[in-house]
């Protein structure tokens, strides 16, 4: 069972349940992988290029990323990941604000 913000508030967060393979979809990318544990804990809104920042960081084990490597992160999670993972009731993506 994994758990999603609720709205941002300090409120216990909602759980959400996933079947096999939703769970196996989630996980299969190293990219989600990250995303979870970049903001595991987070009860605010995260920008989305800091999310990016902090992925790269993990993905390159470096503390001050590049900035295409960052912009280049941040499609991929705008387009495919973060879709995803709202999809599924993770988090809550709005792609207008891109937080």
């Amino acid at each position: 069972m994994l758990h999603r913000s609720n709205n941002g508030s300090d409120e216990r967060a909602d759980a959400v349940e996933l079947t096999t393979d939703e769970y196996h979809e989630l996980l299969v990318s190293k990219r989600r992988r990250l995303t979870i544990d970049v903001l595991g804990g987070n009860t605010s809104s995260v920008a989305l290029d800091e999310l990016a920042a902090g992925i790269v960081a993990r993905e390159e084990g470096i503390d001050a990323a590049n900035e295409d490597a960052v912009e280049r992160v941040a499609i991929d999670l705008h387009h495919v990941h973060l879709p995803k993972m709202d999809e599924l009731g993770l988090l809550e993506y709005d792609p207008d604000s891109r937080r």
